[in-house]
C-alpha cells in the first residue's frame, strides 16, 4: 500500500454560528493497493470535536498507526479505488446522495426564503445553529 498526501485548507464563504470565520486545514489523500491503482478520499480534522490537528494526523499516518479519522479515510479511498478499478461510479451505483440547502443561521431564515428554497425544488434544509440553541429552536 502506498499512500501519498496533499495539504489544503477550507475558507468558509460566511460565518457560521456567529462564529469566527477562519480557514481549516486537512489533506487529500490518494491510496495505491495491489488491488487498483488509485483512490482518493480526504482527512479534514475539527479539533474543537476532539480530533488531532493535521500535523499529528500525518504523523499518525506515516507511523502505521492512523487516528480513527484517517483511518475512515482509508476506507473511503479503498471504496473509491476499488470502484475506479470497476470503472463504476459510486454516485450511480451504489451511494444515493440527497441534496439539501444549507443556511448558515437560522436568523437569516423567514417565509420568503421558504418559498425560495421550495421553488428551487429541495426537499431537506439543513439549518445551522449557534450559541443559543434553545432560543433558536422556539423561534423555528
Amino acid at each position: 500500500m502506498k499512500i501519498w498526501y496533499s495539504r489544503y485548507q477550507l475558507i468558509p464563504k460566511e460565518t457560521l454560528n456567529r462564529g469566527k470565520v477562519s480557514p481549516r486545514q486537512g489533506f487529500l489523500i490518494k491510496l495505491q493497493t495491489e488491488d487498483f491503482e488509485a483512490g482518493y478520499a480526504d482527512v479534514h480534522p475539527w479539533e474543537m470535536f476532539g480530533d488531532a490537528n493535521v500535523d499529528d494526523q500525518l504523523r499518525f499516518l506515516r507511523s502505521g498507526k492512523p487516528s480513527p479519522l484517517a483511518e475512515r479515510s482509508l476506507f473511503f479511498a479503498t471504496l473509491d479505488g476499488l470502484a475506479r478499478a470497476e470503472k463504476k461510479s459510486l454516485f450511480r451505483e451504489r451511494i444515493k446522495i440527497r441534496s439539501h440547502f444549507n443556511l448558515g443561521a437560522a436568523e437569516n431564515l423567514d417565509l420568503a426564503l421558504l418559498e425560495k428554497i421550495k421553488d428551487l425544488k429541495y426537499k431537506t434544509l439543513k439549518i445551522k445553529l449557534g450559541r443559543d440553541p434553545q432560543g433558536e429552536a422556539s423561534r423555528l
